[in-house]
């Protein structure tokens, strides 16, 4: 559906409703809506013969999306591959009484819910424009795999279970620099800022693991509050220097003398849980994201007679990476070669070592 009234106010509504067989037989099918609202402010008498602005729009939206980024089956308790006994041998193929998974009648869409305010100006007949847009998106009925109790006799169900929340900033702004008969430049700016956090899990939980990188280890924690992509990990707290160093560390109390003397130059790591006697997992902290403050992208267009050149730039800014490269290159536990900085920087008896790699 679409209105116009006087070509200065605007009105779009739609309605649809989607269905897939991915989900489960209760909730194959969702209705998703939206509308918007716009002012084009230049067409109003006091404005229409600005010789400064010569477009000026103001956008109010809302708008319903659905996913259904699943597997084919992903309701449906399927048969597992299985060793099984057949004909005096062992057979792989599909057991008849093993299964993958529990089924879930009730798997319905993920819904993202949007909301959008944003400006549209363009001065001196839009040879130079600018947009302005503010948006915050809120995702329901996450579509995640969930640890079942081990009375099911599975490990985990696909459900629809938790919340997450973008919010944030866009701006865009082009121009036509020069234009002749002969030579166009036209220059192209955008960034962006996105914030994300977890509303909720949910089942009531607070906090649990994604899955583990190529390492093993498992950096990433989904946490209430927290964005997706939050890094957890032990902080640093310098190196133990001596044997004197390690025995007053409630860590290595009655620990026998080979081990006191292999920790001299290692690590020493902060305790955050208020128990003194362990470093564990509950001492790991919030120490990165790898969401960036914001993303930005900038072209610039020229064109010579028949001739035509593009110089585009993109980067991000602000987000904290795990450096694989250089966690190989470091470990010295590996039996390969490691960099010449960590050689060179490696903690040494008898020397300053507060800037040992």
């Amino acid at each position: 559906l679409q209105y116009g009234y006087a070509d200065r106010y605007l009105l779009t509504a739609s309605y649809r409703q989607d269905g897939s067989s991915k989900f489960g037989t209760n909730n194959k099918w969702a209705g998703f809506a939206s509308a918007g609202v716009a002012w084009k402010v230049s067409n109003e008498e006091f404005l229409k013969n600005s010789r400064v602005v010569s477009n000026l729009v103001y956008r109010l939206s809302y708008g319903q999306t659905g996913n259904q980024g699943i597997g084919s089956y992903a309701s449906l308790s399927k048969l597992a591959v299985y060793n099984y006994p057949f004909g005096g041998a062992l057979q792989t193929g599909l057991a008849d009484d093993i299964f993958s998974g529990p089924a879930n009648a009730n798997l319905k869409w993920e819904t993202t819910s949007a909301y959008n305010t944003g400006i549209d100006i363009g001065f001196f007949t839009n040879r130079v424009n600018l947009s302005v847009d503010l948006y915050k998106k809120r995702t329901t009925d996450l579509l995640q795999y969930v640890t079942t109790p081990a009375s099911t006799g599975f490990q985990r169900q696909l459900k629809n279970s938790g919340t997450v929340e973008n919010k944030g900033l866009e701006i865009a702004l082009n121009a036509t620099v020069l234009k002749k008969k002969d030579f166009q430049w036209n220059s192209n700016f955008n960034i962006s800022f996105n914030r994300n956090k977890i509303v909720s899990l949910g089942d009531g939980i607070k906090e649990q693991f994604a899955g583990n990188i190529s390492t093993g280890d498992a950096p990433f924690i989904q946490t209430v509050g927290q964005p997706i992509g939050a890094l957890y990990g032990h902080v640093e707290d310098g190196y133990y220097d001596n044997e004197a160093e390690v025995r007053n560390d409630q860590v290595y109390t009655n620990q026998p003398a080979a081990i006191i003397r292999r920790m001299v130059g290692e690590i020493k790591y902060r305790n955050f849980d208020n128990d003194p006697t362990s470093i564990s997992i509950t001492d790991r902290v919030l120490i990165g994201n790898v969401n960036p403050d914001y993303i930005f992208g900038f072209t610039n267009n020229f064109r010579y007679k028949q001739f035509d050149l593009s110089i585009f730039v993109n980067g991000v800014q602000g987000n904290d990476i795990i450096n694989m490269n250089t966690r190989f290159n470091a470990n010295i536990g590996t039996g390969k070669n490691i960099s010449q900085e960590v050689f060179d920087g490696a903690w040494t008896e008898g020397k300053d070592n507060s800037s040992a790699t």
